[in-house]
């Protein structure tokens, strides 16, 4: 018997769900497993809901997020886990650290830009003062900052720099350039180091003899 649904009623809703299915059954029948997969997945898809990111709960501390990637994204993804031997959880910590370090370095970019400059006049009327005979320059100072440790150890993924090495423990910072021989405490002069291959470095640089009364 022919009659008609009342629109967007239940009725109506369910006949159009079972042509939807008939129709899916067609196009599916008389075809291979492969292909029959592949074709609904390609309905399946023309009705899927937009993309969005699911969240579960593990535990108390961890959960667990579902996002899709697209071949691109996960074609670099695998590529930073192979350069930098970490998993998958590593490597996405390891971006999101970078991109905050970045944030919080433009920041105070931002606030140092927009200090008020000295009035001209006062720079006019300060006398240049010359250095009195006799007196010693300013000591530089070996302190290194917070954010420059914080981007030293994200960089290392905190372990040991040597090649070959992967120590956790005990790790020290270590300058490129000595800091005695004019290196400064800057993150791209900075290594992080285990403390055996940071006396070896500054055996190498300073000698055995002179590095003995601080080794012994």
């Amino acid at each position: 018997k022919s009659f008609c649904c009342k629109p967007n009623s239940k009725s109506h809703q369910r006949c159009v769900s079972l042509k939807k299915t008939i129709q899916i059954i067609e196009q599916v029948k008389n075809k291979s497993r492969d292909e029959a997969t592949k074709t609904l997945f390609s309905l399946t898809r023309k009705y899927k809901d937009p993309k969005r990111e699911m969240k579960m709960r593990d535990s108390p501390t961890t959960q667990r997020l579902t996002v899709t990637l697209n071949d691109k994204t996960i074609h670099k993804l695998e590529k930073v886990k192979a350069l930098k031997k970490i998993s998958t959880e590593q490597a996405i910590v390891y971006g999101v650290d970078l991109v905050l370090i970045q944030y919080e370095q433009s920041l105070l970019n931002n606030r140092n830009s927009f200090k008020t400059p000295k009035s001209k006049k006062k720079c006019e009327n300060k006398k240049l003062r010359k250095p009195k005979i006799g007196s010693t320059p300013k000591k530089r100072s070996r302190y290194i900052t917070t954010a420059a440790k914080k981007q030293v150890v994200i960089r290392a993924l905190q372990q040991c720099e040597f090649p070959g090495c992967d120590e956790t423990k005990y790790l020290e910072f270590e300058h490129i350039k000595p800091f005695a021989k004019g290196g400064d405490n800057s993150p791209k002069n900075l290594k992080l180091f285990c403390k055996t291959h940071n006396q070896r470095a500054a055996i190498n640089e300073f000698g055995l003899d002179y590095m003995n009364r601080f080794i012994n």
